[in-house]
């Protein structure tokens, strides 16, 4: 992947962290939009070896109700057909509190994929396209958060619909461990890391 394009989705993502104070105080939430997390990532995709890596991303806002979030993945699989994959995204989002437990949400951003095989018997390649994600976050109790998002995305001349779930468990305002899930048409995925919360508001 272009170094100089990693580096600028870094400081894209990342910069507003350190800016946002006070913002997370929403009047009429109390789940955080500044955070940085990382993630432990295994996918079984249709065709290909299974493959695994790290995902590294955050989020940061910026107005009561806009934010900014960033991800970057590194995946590759072992074996005569390895791969690896690297992945960028960014977005801008908006939540809407229903109440002080349940937001909903959307983020409409651009994402990059570069793909290297392993064998050399197909050509590398590497394109960029539209992301477009709604779902929703529930504060269930105290200590625990659920999510629930659909995202669209478009790349190499094609559509992928998928959909993801997550929970969260805070073991403090800061601090808190993370599970997913997403199902797609041609892809399965499993995450399991940690979300350090920038902003706490519980």
């Amino acid at each position: 992947m272009n170094k100089s394009f990693c580096v600028t989705l870094c400081l894209l993502a990342g910069a507003p962290l350190t800016t946002a104070a006070g913002y997370d105080s929403h009047p009429h939430g109390t789940l955080s939009y500044t955070f940085g997390e990382v993630r432990l990532v295994a996918e079984d995709p249709d065709g290909r070896d299974d493959a695994d890596g790290i995902r590294v991303g955050g989020s940061a806002l910026f107005h009561p109700d806009f934010f900014v979030a960033g991800a970057l993945s590194m995946l590759g699989s072992d074996g005569a057909n390895g791969v690896d994959t690297d992945t960028a995204e960014i977005g801008l989002g908006y939540r809407h509190a229903l109440n002080r437990q349940v937001d909903l949400l959307g983020v409409a951003g651009l994402i990059r994929v570069d793909i290297d095989f392993a064998n050399g018997s197909n050509a590398d390649d590497d394109d960029f396209g539209p992301s477009l994600t709604g779902g929703a976050r529930a504060a269930l109790t105290h200590a625990i958060e659920v999510g629930g998002y659909l995202n669209y995305a478009e790349l190499f001349g094609d559509g992928d619909l998928t959909v993801r779930g997550e929970g969260l468990f805070h073991f403090t305002p800061n601090l808190a461990a993370l599970a997913g899930i997403g199902l797609s048409d041609d892809n399965r995925e499993a995450t399991i890391g940690a979300r350090w919360n920038f902003q706490p508001t519980r």
